[in-house]
């Protein structure tokens, strides 16, 4: 079965989840708690403002981002100036860099932006989509969050996810459910995410509760910043 798509919102076809369960479930719960080597939760000072002050940049479009390497590269540089220079700011580490196990079932090997010293460490995953796909990037959008989670439980400090989208079709729409209810809704992204299309016996189970708000993003596009932490 296929649930209501109207044609100008979405190309992709919705399935509904089948009635049985997955027979691949991505969890926090699967990873070790307090693996890291660089421990312990908390924020690095400067870290969100630092993010912000970048989104003003976007906003008054002093920052061209035409991909998704050119803002993690660009996010990068904001913060190599923006922060204390006792924070390390590297791109694509693999987890096992930090001590853990990749086949230990982290949802993704390798972290878009890591900041970091000997003692913390705080991850950032972005997403910035061209190509429509709607149901698929934003389940995409949650397993980065669940990534995050899974990077928090393991002893990173407080990590971000970062979406900056310029399809309107991404926050508006007349699908509200399922898959698009945390992105076109009031639902906050939390349980079990089902894979919705495709291959659709994946599912993602959220630790947290991750409420998703766009804000403008100047030149027609709007970003959602979703903190993760313990």
């Amino acid at each position: 079965m296929s649930a209501p798509v109207d044609a100008e919102d979405d190309l992709d076809i919705v399935l509904l989840p089948p009635d049985e369960p997955p027979k691949v479930v991505y969890s926090a719960s699967d990873i070790a708690a307090g693996a890291a080597t660089p421990g312990g939760g908390g924020e690095a000072p400067g870290l969100r403002a630092g993010i912000g002050k970048f989104l003003d940049r976007v906003r008054r479009d002093e920052v061209e981002l035409y991909n998704e390497a050119s803002l993690q590269y660009e996010l990068a540089i904001h913060l190599r100036h923006a922060l204390d220079p006792v924070w390390k700011i590297q791109l694509e580490r693999p987890v096992d860099y930090f001590g853990l196990d990749r086949a230990s079932g982290f949802v993704k090997k390798e972290i878009d932006i890591v900041v970091f010293t000997e003692q913390q460490a705080h991850a950032i995953e972005l997403k910035l989509p061209m190509r429509g796909q709607y149901p698929e990037q934003l389940y995409s959008f949650c397993k980065d969050i669940l990534f995050l989670e899974q990077m928090v439980r393991a002893g990173f400090g407080t990590c971000y996810f970062l979406a900056i989208v310029a399809d309107r079709l991404f926050w508006e729409g007349r699908t509200t459910d399922g898959i698009y209810a945390p992105f076109r809704g009031d639902a906050s992204i939390c349980g079990e995410v089902r894979k919705p299309t495709g291959d659709r016996d994946e599912a993602l189970r959220m630790a947290g509760h991750h409420a998703v708000t766009w804000r403008d993003a100047g030149a027609g596009r709007k970003y959602a910043l979703v903190e993760v932490s313990a």
